[in-house]
């Protein structure tokens, strides 16, 4: 568990930076460090560890007060030496951590970027380097230097009779990556204690495992607790490697360690959402109209999870932090099992809570009617992992139409990809298509008078032993390509009546075939192939009679 300290929440908005761009980026990383201390009172702990790539890792910047009021300062550089460098009005972002209220503190931290080591550009210290902070006991400080420059420097020295400890866990630039990305990618958890313009020096508040909050493992979780404090919260916020498409949403799925968690308390629960450093859309809370709350479970019952689902009203966003304020009845603090953020999930057409049921042999096309511009719909026989579909999907998966469906339940599943990434933006929307058998030939008897004379109506009566209230249909084939209807051919008429039974007059002398399938409103109808075959036979009169008279 780690116990976090009050910081300021300042935002700054950098003009003329343009990173939010929907080609793909990626984080390049400062890949070299060097550092110097004033030998006694100050010393760096781990310097490597600001450049190992591992964002939870950092070095430690501490100067104290020594003997006769001795005084020190410690600095660390940290370079990028690889093929891509930053060009001058890249923003560089610096995570940076403390230990203590930086009210207190920021007037002994600098931060400004370097060239070969050596400082250029604006140097940020003090109310200045508030105005870049992130807000929270982890803080993110991005700047543009406006100059050429490959690295940054961070420096710490005493301030108001106080020595100054700082963690920096590692500097990074943004580029564009000219292949498939993961464009979902969590890429840092930050957590700390937040304040509504004053300082709460004194006020403290836990978070533990916060990286098990973006696990996509429910039986997981990070807990936050904060004391009753006014003015403050202790929060979360997940940091995305690219920022959301419009319309995409947050989901947090929550719990009370207490096991009792019930909706009024969620009014102290609270979600924002960031672009960089800059707070996009609404703060809401667990009131919000804005907010979707669905339950894992029955409120005030042991294990019951809240799902809070919200989608930020026309902007993107890169950042989700969520805050819990002091309140009574949370003081166990409260569970976080999920946080993510996730396109609108594929709707199809025609569906009831997404079951299609349809007659063997029935051809069926699922249609997306939620599309995407610059999108990828995949299909799966999965909810998860599963072989991906590509027999009868279109090249945008927006249509797919799966063949040779045999009788029973088929599930398909469907998400979204979008351009310039390899993995799923939405989860996958399940759909289930239910297949009918057939009736059969055996479900249909026919009466008939066969053989019938030239000239004599055929009258064919069907009936079912097996289906109530049947209704028939009549083929001259069995592949059911030629329907017979109420209409003439030629010579020959039909007729059927509302019961099924076809009349026909006008047949030649010769041997006839015809199919009658049999259906109802629960029974389909006969698939092709499996009619039931009707032999008609049509017999020349007999020769007249040959009268002889005898006088």
């Amino acid at each position: 568990m780690r116990i976090v300290w009050p910081v300021i929440t300042g935002l700054l908005l950098l003009a003329g930076v343009d990173c939010y761009a929907q080609q793909p980026m990626e984080r390049v990383y400062a890949d070299d460090q060097t550092f110097t201390a004033t030998p006694v009172v100050a010393y760096v702990v781990d310097p490597e560890k600001s450049v190992d790539n591992d964002v939870t890792s950092h070095s430690t910047l501490n100067t104290i007060i020594g003997l006769l009021g001795l005084v020190g300062s410690a600095s660390q550089n940290l370079t990028f030496t690889g093929p891509s460098l930053p060009a001058p009005n890249t923003p560089i972002t610096v995570k940076i951590g403390f230990g203590s209220s930086v009210l207190d503190l920021l007037g002994g931290v600098t931060v400004q970027a370097t060239l070969n080591g050596s400082p250029v550009g604006t140097a940020y210290s003090g109310s200045a380097l508030l105005g870049l902070l992130g807000g929270s006991n982890q803080s993110e400080v991005t700047f543009t230097p406006g100059t050429n420059y490959n690295g940054v420097r961070v420096s710490v020295k005493p301030t108001l009779g106080l020595g100054v400890s700082v963690q920096v866990f590692h500097a990074y630039f943004m580029q564009p990556v000219p292949g498939p990305v993961i464009c979902n990618e969590v890429v840092d958890v930050l957590y700390g204690v937040g304040t509504y313009g004053v300082n709460a020096a004194g006020a403290t508040a836990t978070v533990s495992d916060e990286w098990n909050s973006v696990d996509q493992n429910l039986d997981t979780y990070s807990t936050m607790t904060i004391g009753v404090q006014a003015l403050a919260y202790v929060h979360q916020t997940v940091v995305y490697n690219n920022p959301s498409k419009l319309g995409d949403s947050i989901r947090v799925v929550l719990s009370d360690p207490g096991g009792l968690l019930e909706l009024e308390l969620l009014t102290n629960f609270q979600i924002q959402a960031y672009l960089g450093n800059q707070e996009v859309g609404p703060l809401i809370d667990g009131s919000s109209d804005l907010l979707d709350i669905d339950l894992l479970g029955l409120l005030g019952t042991p294990g019951t999870k809240v799902i809070a689902s919200y989608a930020p009203p026309g902007v993107q966003f890169d950042r989700i932090q969520i805050r819990l304020e002091s309140v009574v009845g949370l003081l166990d603090g409260i569970r976080v099992h999920q946080i993510e953020r996730v396109a609108p999930k594929p709707i199809i057409a025609g569906f009831t809570d997404n079951i299609l049921t349809i007659c063997e042999g029935e051809p069926v096309t699922l249609t997306i009617i939620n599309p995407e511009a610059n999108a990828i719909y995949r299909w799966f026989d999965a909810a998860e992992n599963g072989t991906e579909i590509t027999s009868g999907v279109s090249a945008d998966g927006t249509l797919f139409t799966p063949a040779g469906l045999t009788v029973g339940s088929h599930e398909f599943y469907v998400s979204v990809t979008r351009e310039g990434c390899n993995d799923e933006a939405s989860e996958r929307t399940k759909i289930t298509v239910i297949v009918i058998e057939g009736a059969s030939a055996a479900d249909i008897d026919v009466v008939t008078n066969d053989p019938f004379c030239l000239r004599e109506d055929v009258v064919l009566t069907p009936s079912s032993p097996t289906i109530t209230d049947p209704v028939f249909k009549w083929y001259h084939d069995q592949n059911k390509t030629q329907p017979i209807t109420n209409a003439p051919d030629g010579t020959i008429n039909y007729q059927i009546e509302q019961d099924g039974t076809l009349t026909i007059t006008g047949l030649a002398v010769g041997t006839y075939e015809y199919y009658v399938s049999v259906s109802n409103l629960d029974q389909c109808e006969n698939v092709a192939g499996t009619l039931k075959k009707v032999v008609v036979t049509v017999d020349a009169l007999p020769a007249p009679p040959v009268i002889t008279l005898t006088p």
